[in-house]
């Protein structure tokens, strides 16, 4: 669960791949918990956020963390007013077996995210 939300993890069997972690239904503001490790070692590539009602009073921020540590810092993947989904964010983040990954909400606005990690 990352706070009061409980969304899915799943990592599709074909690699490379993405990593999904779905919020559905409205969701809040919620530092992650739940914790993704990957099956093999791997290299993030790629985040994008989609969300399925837009947001309209302020944009939907979401940021990602290796072992507890923000992979993003000015540029986290956005979803501005009226938008539903974010400009993708190219990144090359190398993780290991004993690392993990875990997604945060830092600004809260509409309903069903998804956030996809490709992987190579």
């Amino acid at each position: 669960m990352f706070g009061a939300i409980a969304p899915k993890l799943r990592s599709p069997g074909r690699e490379p791949g993405s990593i999904y972690a779905s919020f559905p239904g409205v969701f809040s503001s919620a530092i992650g918990n739940l914790r993704w490790y990957p099956r093999r070692p791997l290299v993030l590539t790629l985040v994008r956020v989609d969300i399925g009602t837009a947001p309209v009073a302020a944009a939907c921020v979401f940021n990602l963390r290796k072992n507890g540590i923000a992979l993003f810092g000015a540029n986290k993947p956005t979803i501005q007013i009226g938008a539903n989904n974010s400009t993708p964010i190219a990144i090359r983040v190398p993780m290991s077996l004993t690392d993990y990954l875990t997604c945060d909400v830092e600004q809260a606005q509409g309903d069903s995210a998804t956030i996809r990690i490709d992987y190579e």
